[in-house]
């Protein structure tokens, strides 16, 4: 066997067939190095095994899966909110676009001015000559 550092903490673990970890064992007996490797992992493991851990309480256990169940919660809630916020923002913009493409304009017209270089101001009149009834400017994205 050549040395095979998996097989060998595959040894240490325990999880070899009886045939591979007799030929381990054959190689541990002649190779060093991988003895030494084998010792350290043993060792390691040994402290791992050793470690205790802290009880956790019946109580806190319950806050935890609390928290992750209010949590759950104020996602779903948001995610709902959003998509009512976007089914109403849809509907205003089908609503704006049959109101203003009316045949007589549905008594509205709109013109767009370039005010100063950067900005657009878009004039919102209501057809009934009472003046304007919306302005507003806007930014305008150079194009290079």
């Amino acid at each position: 066997m050549k040395c095979d550092i998996e097989k060998i903490e595959r040894y240490v673990d325990g999880e070899l067939a009886e045939h591979e970890a007799q030929e381990v064992k054959a190689h541990l007996d002649e190779c060093r190095a991988c003895r030494e490797s084998a010792a350290g992992l043993a060792g390691l493991d040994a402290k791992l095994g050793s470690i205790q851990f802290p009880k956790v309480s019946d109580e806190r256990w319950r806050a935890v899966r609390a928290g992750i169940t209010r949590a759950r919660v104020v996602r779903r809630r948001i995610w709902w909110a959003s998509m009512i916020a976007a089914a109403a923002a849809l509907l205003i913009t089908i609503a704006a676009y049959f109101f203003f493409s009316a045949e007589d304009g549905g008594g509205w017209t709109i013109e767009r001015l370039d005010v100063n270089p950067g900005y657009s101001a878009t004039l919102i009149e209501n057809g009934k000559g009472t003046g304007y009834t919306a302005i507003v400017i806007t930014p305008v994205e150079n194009e290079f």
